[in-house]
């Protein structure tokens, strides 16, 4: 019990971690999440292997150059789903690219790994159980989704934050094919993980729990994410010139605000690996289900906290209460295997 304890408190923090740059209101986007990925995706993931996982350089000499690639591959593409997923918001609303983005993240990196996974015939009989919960949870990402774009077209009609006007039929085109492919690739990650097993064995080779071998998957893994992110924001800080954005006054604050997103990430990445890695075959797929699926309830419940649903109808509000019973009562199915 104490590591789905472990796994949704992964979830909570992993909805919360960018809470901080709602209070970075003079830096652009791309000043926040440049500093967020130098502190979530390399500084802190390595001092977190090197601290607690003995001669890292050398387990990873261990594994070898191609199974660490692997690794970093799966994070590269984890991170160009993100972006993607950026970019889907743009052009057609936060509330289907949500729904769509976070409905085939959890989908895949839920079911996925229990066909990759010799299972005995008892462990098959879970199986179903897991479907059933993450189906559910899927579904109440969709309600959620749904719930936001309500709340787009009320707050527009209420000129609450300013119309923004519909996309065109290319431009939603394209949005849509961008949160797709968002979805496909935001489970990379679990994969970088899957494939992280063979960073985890050289460690208990060299006398390392499991539990704390897996800090030592991220730092390679998120390595991947920050090459395709840093990418994508160099070009934004260049073509907006926001690089002299870090100088001005409020710098100071904003940087530790974006430190912090970066402390939050990497406790929530680092609570995941050590829960799934004791949760049994099905860890992956369960731990993945409920870390998401907490993840969404605890953004929503933040939103609302800090206001965001403000100027919403009774109907906007209904639906979005029943998306989170929905995600409530999923989670509650997937963990109580």
């Amino acid at each position: 019990m104490k590591w789905i304890l472990l796994v949704i408190f992964a979830g909570f923090s992993n909805g919360s971690f960018a809470l901080p740059i709602k209070f970075t209101t003079k830096w652009n986007w791309e000043n926040t999440w440049g500093m967020f990925i130098f502190w979530g995706f390399v500084v802190l993931p390595v001092l977190l292997g090197f601290f607690t996982v003995p001669d890292l350089a050398a387990i990873c000499k261990d594994v070898g150059t191609q199974k660490l690639l692997r690794i970093f591959g799966f994070g590269f593409l984890w991170g160009i789903g993100s972006i993607c997923f950026g970019l889907g918001i743009k052009h057609v609303g936060i509330g289907l690219a949500f729904s769509i983005n976070i409905g085939i993240t959890i989908a895949i990196g839920s079911l996925m790994p229990l066909f990759l996974t010799e299972l005995s015939s008892a462990e098959t009989k879970s199986i179903a159980a897991v479907a059933a919960g993450v189906v559910t949870i899927v579904v109440g990402v969709v309600i959620s989704g749904y719930a936001a774009l309500l709340r787009e077209r009320d707050q527009q009609r209420n000129d609450a934050y300013g119309s923004t006007g519909r996309p065109t039929a290319g431009v939603f085109r394209i949005g849509l094919l961008l949160c797709i492919c968002a979805g496909v690739m935001s489970p990379m990650l679990q994969f970088a993980f899957i494939h992280g097993d063979a960073i985890i064995q050289a460690a208990n080779a060299r006398g390392v729990s499991e539990t704390i071998a897996s800090n030592a998957v991220w730092a390679v893994a998120l390595a991947g994410g920050f090459l395709a992110n840093s990418c994508y924001v160099i070009k934004l800080l260049i073509q907006h010139d926001s690089w002299r954005l870090y100088r001005m006054k409020e710098s100071g604050r904003y940087h530790g605000l974006a430190l912090l997103m970066g402390l939050f990430w990497v406790i929530t990445i680092a609570c995941y690996g050590m829960a799934v890695s004791n949760l049994g075959v099905l860890g992956l797929s369960v731990g993945w289900a409920i870390f998401n699926s907490v993840g969404i309830i605890t953004a929503n419940l933040l939103g609302l906290f800090t206001k965001e649903w403000r100027g919403v109808s009774r109907k906007t509000y209904t639906v979005f209460g029943m998306g989170l019973a929905t995600l409530v009562l999923g989670t509650c199915l997937v963990a109580a295997l």
